[in-house]
This record gives C-alpha cells, sequence and structure tokens, in this order.
C-alpha cells in the first residue's frame, strides 16, 4: 500500500484524466494481498477512477452507485459480446469469452460471437 499509494499520488498531482486499476491479479481472482484497500487508492486520485477485473452486471452498477468506481472496464466480456453495452443495458445474457482464441492466430474468437437478435 505505500508503494501504490505514492504513485497514485504522484500520478494525481500530473492532472491525468483517469486511473485505470486491475483489481486483484490480471485474468485470475479480485483477491486482494491483506492491508490492500482500494478505497485509500481512489480517495488520492481526484481524476476518473476506473475498476478492472471479474466485474459483472450487478457488480459494475453496485461500484458505481457506492461511489467505488466511476467507471467499469470490460476486457474478456468485450472479446466475447461485440455488443456488450445493448447486452448489459438489457440485462442480456453473455456470450462466454473462448480463451483459447484470445490474443492471436486470426479472426475466430475475435469476429464470430453471436450477436443478441433484433
Amino acid at each position: 500500500m505505500a508503494l501504490f499509494s505514492h504513485v497514485v499520488k504522484g500520478l494525481d498531482q500530473r492532472g491525468l484524466a483517469f486511473l485505470h486499476v486491475i483489481e486483484g491479479q490480471t485474468g485470475g481472482t479480485r483477491d486482494l494481498p491483506e492491508g490492500c484497500d482500494l478505497g485509500v487508492l481512489r480517495s488520492l486520485f481526484r481524476g476518473a477512477y476506473i475498476a478492472n477485473n471479474g466485474y459483472d452486471r450487478d457488480s459494475a452498477i453496485a461500484a458505481v452507485e457506492s461511489g467505488r468506481a466511476d467507471l467499469v472496464a470490460f476486457g474478456r466480456a468485450f472479446i466475447a459480446n461485440p455488443d456488450l453495452v445493448a447486452r448489459l443495458r438489457q440485462d442480456a445474457p453473455l456470450n462466454a469469452p473462448d480463451k483459447t482464441t484470445f490474443y492471436g492466430g486470426g479472426a475466430e474468437g475475435y469476429t464470430d460471437y453471436p450477436a443478441l437478435a433484433g
């Protein structure tokens, strides 16, 4: 926390528009080390705080409504759901991402996920 607090304070002094934080392990759990408080980091930055890592519709809404985040980023969910915004607005089911097609190899997995009907 000492290191990240120092870094966030320094970034805040530079007038950046946003801070994008992967909460937990990239592609892994949202578990944080004991003593890690994302709320402290959030309070040290005056720009927009973008939360990321394993959010679903309900947890994203809760994070924004509670003030824990200004925005929530979706990575894998966006890859599998090119119409993610519409799906979230409609509370529609999401396509499951196929991790075997991530980050290379061709168009499969990036262009062939089904879109919402209608």
